[in-house]
């Protein structure tokens, strides 16, 4: 039984830093199996789930949630199938299977709160207001991401995951047109996020987007200037697109030099473009592609 749990142990480092697979799994899964220890397998198959979500292997990460859901209720424990319910349904979502997410998020949802489980009750209001998010239910998002940032702040939860919560909100309040609640969720978000010395590009992105598209072109030039964003990581590049928008938007108004700034948006617009076809893209950083490619063809 130790080999198995040092094995697990291992698996979750590795999970933690993002590093290649390794044996570790198969190691602590035949060891728990040989043990009859199926609380422990069923831990594991959680752990080695969120290996393959990192690595964009979504039928294996559900099939293996999936397992681990069955076994934690077939032993009573409730509170673990609903995290592990969690995890599945965005998976599921990852794969285009909304409708099943949304059932499985609802399920685990109502487990926490039976429970009293603030801290995931949040975390799923999270998911299902992200998950409103990709299928441009904007109200929705806003309504549920507005519960999920009191319930985190109620809760005592940490300012990342406080600062998280209040951008995506704002993102849904954006996307709707709602921009100067946009702007309060998104000021809410950077304080917290300042809390947490989170550079947080994307955020601020956005909120230079917003400042640019409320009448307030100098805040989102001052915010653009201080703050530039290179496009890398997945939410980077939506991050690139974003500052696409806005060099767009202040060279017509004419607070940059039209052609330059057009031309760099152009640069962003293609690299994003790359960057999106090599993974299941989210739908907020092609909604914004979709934006960038008509202000750039705009007269």
């Amino acid at each position: 039984m130790l080999e198995g749990r040092t094995c697990t142990l291992l698996l979750s480092l590795e999970v933690a830093a993002r590093r290649p697979a390794s044996d570790w799994a198969q190691r602590a899964l035949d060891a728990h199996h040989a043990a009859g220890d199926e609380a422990a397998l069923a831990s594991t198959l959680g752990t080695l789930g969120g290996r393959h979500w990192f690595s964009h292997r979504f039928d294996e990460a559900a099939a293996t949630y999936e397992r681990a859901v069955r076994l934690h209720r077939t032993h009573g424990n409730e509170r673990n199938a609903a995290v592990a319910m969690g995890n599945l349904a965005m998976v599921q979502s990852e794969r285009g299977r909304h409708g099943e997410a949304q059932d499985l998020l609802q399920q685990a949802l109502a487990l926490h709160r039976a429970h009293g489980d603030r801290v995931h009750e949040a975390t799923t209001l999270v998911h299902l207001g992200m998950l409103a998010l990709k299928e441009q239910r904007y109200d929705d998002a806003a309504a549920t991401l507005g519960e999920a940032d009191r319930l985190a702040r109620a809760s005592g939860q940490g300012p990342r995951r406080i600062a998280h919560a209040a951008y995506l909100r704002g993102a849904a309040l954006a996307l709707h047109g709602r921009l100067a609640e946009a702007r309060t969720a998104l000021a809410s978000s950077r304080l917290w996020a300042d809390r947490a010395a989170l550079a947080f590009p994307l955020q601020r992105q956005l909120q230079a987007w917003v400042q640019a598209h409320s009448g307030r072109p100098e805040d989102a030039l001052q915010l653009l200037q201080l703050h530039p964003a290179t496009p890398t990581a997945r939410e980077e590049r939506v991050s690139g697109v974003l500052r696409g928008l806005l060099l767009t938007t202040l060279g017509q108004q004419g607070l940059l030099d039209r052609a330059h700034a057009e031309t760099e948006a152009r640069q962003l617009l293609r690299s994003a473009r790359r960057a999106f076809r090599r993974e299941l893209p989210i739908s907020e950083g092609w909604r914004y592609l979709e934006r960038l490619e008509h202000t750039l063809h705009a007269p």
